[in-house]
């Protein structure tokens, strides 16, 4: 048993002295798969490291080569007692440039691999059309203008199954460029052989004149060998190269280098005219062939003494195809009648250079006019006469045959008649006064009142545009019930000038084909703070005039 445990230990150290033995050796080897290699195909670089040896250090290989994958295997076997251990890496590396190269040698721990030399060759023997995958690209147009849209179009073809593939799109710092669409898929032939077809098409936008270098476009993905192993092979488009025209001399102010351009105009009727305190919506669209619509100028009307003026913020809207980009603007305009009388609003230009004429054109919208009337309730009121109280007839006292002729009584019934008279006029007095005064202490329903601030309250806190109209006309009703206030208009000329300017925000808000802000905190402040003297002022003098 003794003797058993012995011979373990001994095999047991054995072991450790051989294991210790290895990690002061190792015989490293390196290999490629093929040599020389195409420019646009990957290979790979073999080490075997036989012993023990620490991790390697690729960095080396990054200035001629890119680095695709690497790959780690290791075994360990004891054959008759006697213990090895080997190690395997393999390393995918893509060539960046044509040429001869040298492998650098790599250090496994206290070893070196041996350098090896690398001829990298042109990867098109006799032409594209010999090639199993290749790029071509194009522009419409080498010579553009600054911001005029090229359209550089990509195209894929390859004879050859591929896997985990990828194709770059264009990048400049000195360009905007858009993908057009999605990819299209076909077949062709060139040269009597078939290839799979796959076309791009980029809207590029030149930011500044002078030479611009589009990049190549480079692809990259995985093609099957004869052997059936995935190799991975990179192929590039030369690079395009553009002169980029300055802006012409002749354009003064907005430059917009365009196909083709038009601007239109919709009104909500045919024949715009409004009443005072009305307001409607002008939409105007401009939409140009061959720009971004952020490329498209604003359009800006000025407010005047009739008509007040609230912009929407623009939508903007691109649309792209296959033939380019195509822009559009759409400005909606709320205007609001301040002022009767007729209003003529100036014509629209928007310059812009049509790129295949190469001149300066307009675009115009024509003037307009608006009538603008007085609304109903601004009409000027004719007073109501109030009749004056007259005077009851003098009732003659039916003749008698003996009193017919009898002046003193006649006398004492015209004296009678007249008392009855004053009596009346009196007592007409007192309550008419009484009236006056009773309405000039308690003109308005406080309680009515106060709910329909609750209302228009509730209204405001919850920014809804609509029922804070329906709130503030109710409770204008309340306030001024003889006045018939049916709109917002109506209502601005019982207000201040700071409460006006409120009003006219939220009918904008309310009229405008997108919404816009209004200030409903600012708004219900103001009107809490209507003077009571102003309703008082306001409900006497109903009372006097209707009287």
């Amino acid at each position: 048993m003794k003797s058993r445990k012995v011979m373990n230990l001994f095999c047991l150290i054995c072991f450790f002295m051989l294991m210790g033995g290895s990690q002061a050796w190792a015989n490293v080897s390196a290999y490629l798969d093929h040599n020389p290699v195409a420019l646009d195909s990957s290979f790979i670089l073999h080490f075997d490291v036989v012993g023990d040896a620490g991790n390697p250090d690729f960095s080396a290989l990054r200035q001629d080569f890119d680095i695709l994958n690497q790959q780690q295997s290791s075994n360990i076997s004891i054959v008759n007692g006697s213990f090895s251990r080997k190690q395997q890496w393999q390393v995918h590396l893509m060539p960046k440039r044509l040429g001869q190269f040298e492998i650098p040698a790599i250090a496994f721990g206290q070893q070196r691999s041996e350098a090896i030399r690398l001829e990298v060759v042109d990867a098109q023997p006799d032409g594209a059309s010999q090639r199993d995958i290749f790029i071509e690209a194009s522009v419409d147009q080498s010579n553009p203008y600054v911001q005029q849209q090229v359209l550089m179009h990509v195209k894929l073809f390859r004879a050859v199954n591929i896997g985990k593939a990828s194709l770059s799109d264009p990048e400049h710092d000195q360009a905007v460029i858009k993908k057009l669409g999605e990819d299209r898929h076909g077949e062709t032939r060139v040269n009597a052989r078939r290839y799979l077809l796959v076309e791009r098409t980029y809207a590029v936008f030149p930011q500044q004149s002078g030479v611009l270098v589009l990049p190549a476009i480079s692809f990259e993905g995985q093609v099957m060998q004869y052997n059936g192993q995935m190799k991975t092979q990179r192929v590039r488009s030369e690079s395009i190269i553009l002169q980029v025209k300055a802006m012409p001399t002749q354009v003064q102010g907005n430059w917009l280098p365009v196909e083709s351009l038009e601007i239109t105009e919709a009104w909500p009727k045919k024949t715009p005219e409004l009443e005072v305190g009305q307001a409607l919506t002008r939409t105007i669209e401009i939409r140009a062939k061959g720009a971004s619509a952020s490329q498209l100028p604003d359009v800006v009307l000025k407010a005047t003494t009739h008509v007040k003026v609230y912009p929407d913020k623009a939508k903007l809207h691109d649309e792209v195809d296959a033939s380019g980009v195509t822009g559009s603007r759409l400005q909606s305009i709320a205007l609001v009648a301040g002022k009767e009388g007729l209003v003529v609003l100036p014509e629209i230009e928007v310059p812009w250079w049509n790129t295949q004429t190469q001149r300066v054109e307009l675009a115009r919208l024509p003037k307009r006019r608006i009538l603008i009337k007085a609304g109903a309730s601004l009409a000027t009121e004719t007073p109501k006469v109030v009749p004056h109280a007259s005077k009851p007839e003098l009732q003659t006292a039916p003749k008698s045959s003996v009193e017919a002729q009898d002046n003193d009584v006649w006398m004492f019934v015209s004296l009678a008649l007249a008392a009855l008279w004053l009596l009346t006029l009196l007592l007409w007095w007192k309550g008419s006064r009484h009236r006056s005064t009773s309405t000039s202490q308690n003109p308005l329903n406080l309680e009515t009142e106060k709910k329909a601030l609750k209302v228009l309250e509730k209204a405001c806190k919850s920014k809804d545009s609509k029922a804070c109209r329906a709130a503030l006309l109710a409770w204008s009703s309340v306030v001024w019930p003889e006045k018939n206030i049916q709109n917002l208009g109506m209502l601005r000329h019982e207000m201040n000038e700071k409460t006006n300017g409120l009003l006219a925000e939220l009918e904008a808000h309310l009229f405008s084909a997108q919404q816009g802000n209004w200030d409903a905190d600012a708004l219900l402040l103001c009107i809490k703070n209507v003077p009571d003297a102003q309703k008082s002022m306001a409900k006497e003098g109903y009372s006097v005039q209707t009287l």
